[in-house]
């Protein structure tokens, strides 16, 4: 099934009732500058007939075009009440999809750069992109109808002229085809360049990394990196759009070369008395028309083609199934005492050909308390990330109990397992909840939470209360210290 046809079956599929309106009305707009002209032509020759004399229908005809005129001026307003309804159903499914896959994926896909640079790419609005690609879809298929209705009017008068205006739309499409290579390619290229400008702007604008870098007086070297960084940035740009605009520059001087030709083939015609007056003056009335409906067909090209590429990575995204592991020991985590073993463990990360650990055997009893030590990368937090399923090894087993911890459920893993990682997050929620991520099911009971705290630090935070916010997401959010957010990502372990 191709992109099109995907995204066409996936918004009716998601919201038919505004999908299916918003297909009508395409369909009905492409019907506008036919009618326009062919409506206009009757009301200047029944006019000029009603001034000799002659009783005519004019007032029909003037509704018509009333109607026609009138449903041109709200065509906007239209859409962008079917869209907001549009983007609200699709929102809603997207979103869902999207997090039961952020939240299923593998961990190791966070060191993976290509699978990076596609949530970059699909940003953060996936409902809009799906959504501006149907439009998009529906809005090229209308245009092409709309000048085909206009080629067949030309066609009617001279077979010559017809083929003109295909002529002319074929290649105002081949110039906004180049144009669109053109920007498709610098927006590839700059993809990894512009996560690296906006990574050195967080570094320039978030707390904890200017206070480092001030008291380090390395802020004249990041603002330098920052600079050269945004200058390439720009200048690639500049670049490739320059090298896209000469095919849009070249698109309208064929579109001067097109008005003088369609301007002296009506005078000739009328002068020839091949057209009547009221054709050539809504003819005459629809130049600037005729080429905004044939410009629109390739700029729709152009926004299609990235939105085109950023729902093909959005629906490749979804659709990607990972590997089902075998999970079928429900009982290995069942006894009170585990005993975990490193059992020839080796360790790559992905992408890199150097081993971080290297045929790795040790056993941990139940009552024991074992600390690693080893220099820095020499592996120890890979080695605790892989005892957390984080990673799997790239050789060897981790066993608990003599189970493989990759066949044991992983809701049930779950439950008998918790860590402090060296860089934990800062969940900027409640007090409450940012302990309670450790324990959803415990969240909302208090004894429980407030005795973790107690057991753990001395620190008051129970003068705030554990449905204070934390942080400044919120305006009532209070600071904490580097301290007090270790204590809460240990609470968060005991919770556990």
């Amino acid at each position: 099934m191709t992109i099109e046809w995907k995204t066409l079956h996936y918004i009716v599929s998601k919201s038919p009732r505004w999908a299916l309106c918003k297909m009508f009305c395409q369909l009905l707009y492409s019907l506008i500058p036919a009618l326009t002209i062919l409506t206009t032509q009757k009301v200047v020759n029944h006019l000029l007939l009603l001034i000799d004399g002659a009783p005519q229908k004019l007032p029909i005809y003037s509704l018509l075009l009333i109607g026609l005129t009138f449903l041109s001026a709200i065509r906007f307003s239209i859409d962008r009440f079917l869209d907001c309804e549009l983007e609200m159903k699709i929102n809603k499914a997207l979103s869902r999809g999207m997090v039961t896959r952020l939240a299923n994926m593998p961990y190791q896909n966070l060191e993976n750069e290509d699978f990076m640079n596609q949530i970059t790419q699909i940003g953060m609005k996936a409902h809009k992109t799906a959504v501006d690609y149907f439009n998009g879809i529906l809005c090229l298929t209308s245009n092409v109808l709309a000048n085909a209705a206009l080629v067949v009017i030309f066609m009617k008068i001279s077979h010559l002229f017809g083929f003109l205006y295909i002529f002319f739309i074929v290649f105002l499409v081949f110039c906004n085809v180049k144009m669109t290579n053109e920007l498709n390619q610098l927006y590839d290229v700059q993809t990894s360049e512009e996560r690296k400008l906006s990574y050195l702007s967080s570094l320039l604008s978030e707390k904890n990394s200017l206070a480092e870098l001030r008291v380090f007086d390395a802020l004249k070297y990041i603002k330098e990196l920052w600079r050269k960084s945004n200058k390439k940035v720009l200048q690639d740009r500049l670049i490739g759009t320059l090298n896209a605009q000469k095919f849009k520059g070249l698109s309208y001087l064929l579109y001067t070369i097109w008005i003088g030709l369609f301007m002296g083939f009506l005078l000739e015609n009328l002068r020839e008395q091949k057209i009547d007056f009221g054709l050539f003056l809504a003819l005459f009335s629809s130049i600037g028309s005729t080429f905004v409906f044939t410009k629109a067909i390739s700029d729709t090209i152009l926004s299609n083609a990235k939105n085109r590429f950023k729902t093909m990575l959005l629906f490749d995204f979804l659709e990607k199934q990972e590997p089902v592991e075998k999970m079928h020991r429900q009982d290995a985590l069942a006894l009170g005492n585990a005993t975990i073993e490193f059992r020839h463990v080796s360790f790559r990360y992905p992408g890199t050909d150097q081993n971080i650990l290297e045929n790795i055997s040790f056993c941990i009893q139940s009552d024991e308390n074992v600390a690693i030590v080893g220099g820095n990368g020499s592996g120890k937090s890979t080695m605790i990330k892989l005892l957390c399923r984080l990673y799997k090894p790239t050789e060897g087993q981790i066993l608990i109990n003599g189970c493989d911890i990759w066949e044991i459920p992983l809701a049930l893993f779950r439950e008998y397992i918790s860590a402090v990682f060296q860089d934990y997050g800062k969940y900027q929620f409640t007090l409450r909840e940012a302990i309670g991520l450790g324990n959803v099911e415990a969240m909302w009971e208090d004894r429980t939470v407030e005795k973790v705290l107690r057991n753990l630090t001395k620190d008051d935070y129970f003068e705030f209360g554990l449905d204070q916010s934390l942080g400044k997401l919120a305006e009532d959010g209070i600071g904490l210290s580097g301290g007090q957010w270790q204590n809460l990502a240990i609470a968060r372990a005991c919770l556990a």
